[in-house]
């Protein structure tokens, strides 16, 4: 499993958030860009319409994607700048434009939120070896 999908697991976009923290609505969903390291890269966020969120980091200088923050093997000082700003910036979307969800799987969340909404009864834990 990634990173980027490790900070946007069991969350779920809302999308009236997208536009106030600064993405721009595209015709093949929303787009987000911010420089990182003064200016030397581009963290690129895009959300579909379905919610699916796809990430890059651009070199700008190239003018291409910089996929040594994807190799576990890449350790040196500069990649971990890098990857340590780009996941910043991650986690802030993260933070600003999603919400928690309680359960991994889409089905398990529908119904708790239709168990809490028709029965006020909140969603619990119970067994303590396997919290999730």
């Amino acid at each position: 499993m990634s990173f980027e999908s490790d900070i946007f697991r069991k969350k779920r976009v809302v999308f009236e958030r997208l536009v106030p923290f600064g993405f721009q609505k595209s015709q093949g969903g929303y787009e987000f860009r911010e420089t990182i390291l003064d200016g030397a890269f581009e963290v690129r966020v895009h959300v579909v319409a379905d919610g699916e969120v796809s990430t890059h980091v651009i070199d700008t200088d190239l003018n291409e994607e910089y996929l040594a923050i994807h190799v576990a093997q890449a350790m040196g000082n500069f990649v971990g700048q890098v990857r340590e700003a780009y996941l910043a910036v991650l986690e802030r979307v993260a933070a600003a434009c999603f919400e928690a969800l309680p359960f991994l799987n889409p089905q398990t969340n529908r119904l708790a939120h239709y168990l809490q909404a028709t029965y006020g009864d909140m969603y619990d834990y119970p067994f303590e070896k396997y919290p999730e």
